[in-house]
Order: C-alpha cells, then sequence, then structure tokens
C-alpha cells in the first residue's frame, strides 16, 4: 500500500521508522506540523526523515493549504496514518485516501475522547489506559470504527512518563500490524456505536490546574502529581521557609503514605521529615502523602525535602491572593501588578 505519514510527536516519527524499515508498504510522503514546546522530535526530524529516505515532506498547519492539496493529489495515497495532527480533518481531504486515514489515541474509546486524556485517566483513578487505533471521520474528534486496542493497567504509583514511554513502545508494531490487515483484507473494524461503553469527552487542562489542594485526598493529590510530571508542567504549591521567604514548590514523585489517619491538623501541615530516606510527610484533607522529590520553581534544582527541612512546624498551601493583599497593604506591590501575579 501507499502510505502518508501524518501528524506530529516521538511515536509517528518511531511508527514512520519502522513502516520504513518493514518495508512492506511505500510510505509515499510525511506531512506533519510544528511541534509542541515538550515534543522530543521537531519538524525538523521529519524532515531530515524524509529527506533520508527520498520522500516529499510537508510542514503545514491544515491540510486544507494549498500546498497540502496539491501534494496529496500528487502522492495517490492508500491510507494515512496519524499521530496527533493539530486539527480535525474537512471532507474533501479524506478524498486523497483510498481506504482513509488510521488515527492512534491514548484513551479507551468511545470513552476518553478529546485533550489531556491519560491526565485525566490518572485523575479519575482507572484502572488501566487504552491505546485505540481507529479510523478518523471527517470532521469529527476521536470517532470512527475501532481497529485495535492495547491496555496498560495502572498501579497506584503509574505516572504520565510511564504511559508516555509505555505507547512510544508499543505503538509502531501496532500500526504495523493494522496496515498489514488492511493490506491482506483481514482487518474487522468495530463501529464505536457497537462498543458497551457511554461515550464521553475530556477537555484541556491548564498549567494552573497543577496547583494543589492540600485539603483533597492523599490519593487525589498523589494523582495529581503523577499525572503532571515532566515533560508535563508540574504539580505545585505556595510556602514561606524558616527565613519567611516565600517559595512555589513543585513536587515531581510522591507515595501514599496512608489513606486514613487519626492525626489531627490542618491540610497542607509538615508533620514529620524523614532523614533516612529524605521524605517529608504532609497531612492532607485526607490522610498522610509523602514528598519525595521536589523543586523550588519549574526547572529548579530537585531535592528531597526531608534532607532539607528541620521544621515540623512549616504548612504547605500559602494563600496567594492573601499574601499579594499582604504586599499590596505594605506598598510593596500595585494593584495591577497584584493583578498580572494572580492571573
Amino acid at each position: 500500500m501507499r502510505v502518508v505519514i501524518l501528524g506530529r510527536h516521538q511515536t509517528l516519527y518511531d511508527t514512520a521508522c519502522r513502516l520504513l524499515d518493514a518495508g512492506r508498504h511505500e510510505v509515499v510522503g510525511i506531512i506533519t506540523a510544528r511541534a509542541a514546546g515538550d515534543y522530543t522530535r521537531t519538524e525538523a526530524d521529519f524532515e531530515t526523515l524524509a529527506r533520508q529516505h527520498h520522500l516529499p515532506f510537508l510542514c503545514t498547519q491544515t491540510l486544507a493549504s494549498q500546498a497540502a492539496q496539491v501534494l496529496l493529489q500528487q502522492l495517490n495515497a492508500d491510507v494515512a496514518v496519524s499521530v496527533n495532527w493539530v486539527s480535525v480533518i474537512d471532507q474533501a481531504t479524506f478524498g486523497y485516501f483510498k481506504h482513509g486515514i488510521i488515527n492512534a489515541h491514548l484513551g479507551d474509546l468511545p470513552r476518553y475522547r478529546g485533550n489531556a486524556v491519560p491526565n485525566w485517566a490518572l485523575l479519575n483513578h482507572e484502572e488501566k489506559v487504552t491505546l485505540t487505533l481507529h479510523w478518523m471521520d471527517p470532521g469529527e474528534l476521536d470517532s470512527g470504527d475501532i481497529l485495535a486496542k492495547a491496555d496498560l493497567p495502572l498501579t497506584i504509583d503509574t505516572t504520565i512518563a510511564d504511559i508516555n514511554q509505555w505507547a512510544q513502545a508499543v505503538l509502531p508494531a501496532m500500526m504495523t500490524q493494522v496496515a498489514d490487515q488492511l493490506a491482506d483484507g483481514s482487518l474487522q473494524p468495530v463501529p464505536q456505536s457497537k462498543l458497551p461503553l457511554k461515550p464521553f469527552r475530556c477537555h484541556p487542562r491548564l498549567p494552573q490546574d497543577g496547583r494543589i489542594d492540600w485539603s483533597q485526598s492523599a490519593r487525589h493529590i498523589h494523582a495529581l502529581v503523577r499525572s503532571l510530571v515532566k515533560p508535563y508542567p508540574g504539580a505545585y504549591t505556595y510556602y514561606r521557609d524558616k527565613h519567611d521567604t516565600p517559595h512555589q514548590l513543585f513536587v515531581w514523585q510522591s507515595r501514599l503514605v496512608c489513606e486514613q489517619t487519626s492525626d489531627v491538623g490542618v491540610p497542607g501541615h509538615i508533620v514529620y521529615n524523614d532523614k533516612d530516606s529524605g521524605e517529608s510527610h504532609i497531612l492532607t484533607g485526607q490522610g498522610i502523602i509523602a514528598l519525595q522529590a521536589v523543586s523550588h520553581g519549574a526547572d529548579g534544582e530537585v531535592f528531597k525535602p526531608g534532607h532539607v527541612w528541620r521544621s515540623t512546624r512549616t504548612r504547605l498551601g500559602l494563600d496567594v491572593q492573601a499574601e499579594l493583599f499582604r504586599l499590596i497593604e505594605a506598598q510593596q506591590l500595585s494593584p495591577s501588578q497584584a493583578r498580572e501575579l494572580a492571573r
């Protein structure tokens, strides 16, 4: 078959390499778009790959552009394989592919359509995360018949980095197998409407969604931390150190100590600093969580808080609004500066 590589991300790059190396299908072109800031493969990498294999290459933000339409007509492709394309694709563009476009989605379709899907799966305490290959539908998001699925069981300590690493490892072989099945006629698509799962959409998450609410349960806070490890922005809080200096503290690794405790205190309070392991135990709205790796600022040096903090008279979760008001009252900050910082 004549195959077009369409999209972005390391997983698509690896899939393209797998298809090219296998040689069972003819890769006829590579179309990509600007990479997101945290991607390990950029448009330049895809261009280099295309040049190495003497393939047509295009970087565009829309397949409706004249350059994309002209190229697609010239490629005369049977199918496209897609990961993380930037937008839905219209009916006219689908006409350039004999069979259609195979898309990879890191969600258990028809559930978990949309954005930040594996992050939401962790926050929802799902037992597994699913990688789904499906036919794209024109003008629709994450719809179309299911072609293949693979599951990763989730544990209490699985992170978003673990999920991404797993998907990157299994997707190239999955996509190649589906392409083989399409070519030999053995592919058996399953309409999403026939699956006993209620569809729902996940909406985008923003960096400020990573702020820790210590009144929530230790289990939920642990899930938040795991859903935001690098390359994501990180779960964070604010506090004052022993010198009364305010800090933004990012939490990169945590451990669920207990889901219930008879201890009494205000959520966010440091209740124990372990000098051996470097953990600091924090009281939450329900249970206790251990912070294992933190940093001052997103790009600060990562340290084990239990090796640095000495006092159990410190509390995390500084009220930023109250802090800004205090600075205004002390005339150290103008109201306009406070509004800017509060955004």
